[in-house]
């Protein structure tokens, strides 16, 4: 799993300027479960070719994602260079329901789908390290270390291949782009200053959260 990018992203020290984030890049762990029904295979006529067989199957999937986050920070709207970096540990547990068509009579069978769902998030170890120019002034601060907890609704899409091996056993291999919508924390309310250093309180707050996932299984049928 790697975080990739986060959309109108700012973090904000209590008593601070905000400032923006940038992508952390950070590697992550993801583990998951799912059950499901695959629906019984029908031919369907696409638009090139004669008619193809297509199953439906529907998946209620629970996933624990988490990493080590070190996210660059910057001055609002102007980007420049670094300022800063924010720092915490985080734990993601969503629960998903998908959809996904597959196309069967293959060798090898792709599939291709989404899921919407919940997912409940909790940040450790919160903190902001700031020591540049921010809005024209020289600032250094550090925020206290906090831990800040957030539920936003998830969707995701997903591509992936599987390949029956022995009977009712199937390895599969996918990819998903799993976000994470308007996600907020808030890490306490005490002032941070600068002169003299006090470590408060901060925030942040984005639109949304984007994760790539890639991921292997196996599966039962029965």
């Amino acid at each position: 799993m790697v975080e990739q990018f986060q959309v109108n992203a700012t973090s904000t020290a209590v008593g601070q300027q905000p400032l923006d984030q940038g992508p952390s890049g950070q590697l992550g762990s993801y583990a998951g479960f799912k059950v499901g029904y695959d629906f019984a295979v029908r031919d369907v006529q696409l638009a090139f070719g004669g008619p193809t067989p297509i199953r439906t199957a529907m998946e209620l999937e629970g996933s624990y994602l988490g990493s080590y986050e070190k996210i660059p920070l910057y001055n609002v709207s102007s980007g420049g260079p670094t300022v800063g970096y924010e720092t915490y540990n985080l734990n993601a547990y969503s629960v998903m329901l998908n959809g996904l068509i597959k196309f069967e009579d293959l060798p090898v069978t792709p599939y291709f789908g989404g899921g919407v769902g919940v997912v409940f998030m909790t940040a450790l170890n919160h903190k902001m390290d700031v020591n540049g120019v921010v809005a024209g002034t020289p600032t250094t601060y550090t925020t206290s270390t906090g831990t800040g907890q957030n539920t936003s609704l998830a969707l995701q899409a997903i591509v992936g291949l599987e390949r029956k091996v022995y009977e009712n056993l199937t390895l599969f291999i996918e990819y998903k782009f799993l976000a994470f919508l308007d996600v907020k924390f808030a890490y306490g309310d005490e002032p941070t200053t600068s002169i003299p250093p006090v470590a408060g309180g901060s925030n942040s707050q984005n639109d949304f959260m984007a994760n790539q996932i890639l991921s292997a299984g196996v599966k039962w049928s029965f």
